[in-house]
């Protein structure tokens, strides 16, 4: 009872907002999911693991019915295809329902106004991620001109432009386990440019480390800039180059020291001059011994061999006590 008086409820709403919109190739239909052909894909945006419906999403079908109706188009007699909200219908399927309210577009209705409809429907209530966005434009293409496709693209917040879906298209040329780390948000979409550049192999070795250590962005960057800095160096895979790292699986608490120290191990594989020399001061900082009060560090990126002395006094009085010991020192190199 509470299902069907919420849909009879958006019936209502959507006929009265079509009605006042006056767009004749959109209606509002009860559509039975038996003449819905649920194998057809062809204007699913998401990957393909990440699909399917989930136990919240039914669970909420199951208490309050579809509160954001799919969107559908006929394809010929009563047949139906999906154009958005693919896993709400197949989370309803799965509750036994055979019938969905929705919005549904005639056969004949403009290419531009059924892309302009996908696009507006999939980003109510959400944003759509760098992979969907990519998918959306590539599969628009084969119905919508360029020019026409980028009258789309401000409804992305995104200029006019025809190198923008050049941008967006290239997010399809990575790997498939690229593509699903950028959808589910814990890869960084500014790196995708440089992950382009590895191999497929490559970019899911990476992929699987982000994951496994749970690397923010600024790791993120640096494990990718190391990874290509060793590959364009070496002429190896990143597979081969980490073969050199020999760790064994760090348990859930020690997993941000091993991080730590695989980062600092690719550091020294990049800048061994600079881990020598790091090595170097550390020793050369030991043997002189300095009063906790004094700190020596060396130049930027041991660029030359110059160091600075910092020193720590109390007060101003006790400065000024030693200012004029340290002044005739400093002037003239004896005490």
């Amino acid at each position: 009872m509470r299902r069907a008086s919420c849909d009879a409820l958006f019936l209502f709403v959507l006929s009265a907002i079509l009605n006042y919109s006056m767009i004749p190739q959109i209606s509002v239909d009860q559509v039975p999911l038996s003449s819905i052909d649920i194998r057809d894909t062809t204007y699913r945006l998401r990957p393909a693991d990440d699909s399917l419906s989930d136990q919240r999403l039914k669970e909420n079908i199951r208490l309050t019915g579809i509160l954001h109706p799919p969107l559908f188009q006929v394809v010929h007699g009563n047949q139906y295809i999906i154009l958005s909200g693919r896993k709400r219908i197949l989370a309803a399927q799965s509750l036994g329902v055979r019938k969905v309210s929705g919005l549904v577009l005639q056969q004949s209705a403009d290419p531009l106004l059924k892309w302009r409809t996908i696009l507006l429907h999939s980003l109510i209530g959400s944003s759509l991620s760098c992979i969907e966005r990519a998918t959306f434009f590539s599969k628009a293409a084969g119905e919508l001109s360029i020019s026409e496709q980028c009258l789309l693209l401000p409804l992305l917040e995104r200029k006019p432009q025809q190198y923008v879906l050049e941008e967006l298209a290239r997010y399809l040329t990575l790997a498939p386990e690229t593509m699903s780390a950028l959808h589910a948000g814990y890869l960084q979409e500014k790196l995708a440019k440089k992950l382009a550049k590895l191999s497929f192999e490559d970019q899911q070795t990476i992929v699987d480390l982000i994951r496994y250590y749970k690397f923010g962005g600024t790791k993120q960057k640096k494990l990718v800039g190391a990874a290509l800095d060793l590959i364009m160096r070496t002429g190896h895979s990143f597979t081969q180059i980490l073969a050199g790292w020999n760790q064994n699986p760090a348990e859930e608490e020690n997993r941000p020291q091993q991080a730590m120290a695989l980062l600092s191990w690719l550091e020294a594989k990049c800048f061994p001059q600079s881990t020598l020399a790091r090595e170097q001061f550390k020793k050369f900082q030991r043997g002189l011994q300095l009063p906790e009060s004094c700190t020596i560090t060396p130049s930027h990126s041991f660029e030359d061999n110059s160091v600075t002395l910092s020193m720590v006094f109390d007060n101003q009085d006790q400065f000024l006590q030693r200012w004029s010991s340290l002044k005739k020192i400093i002037s003239t190199g004896h005490e």
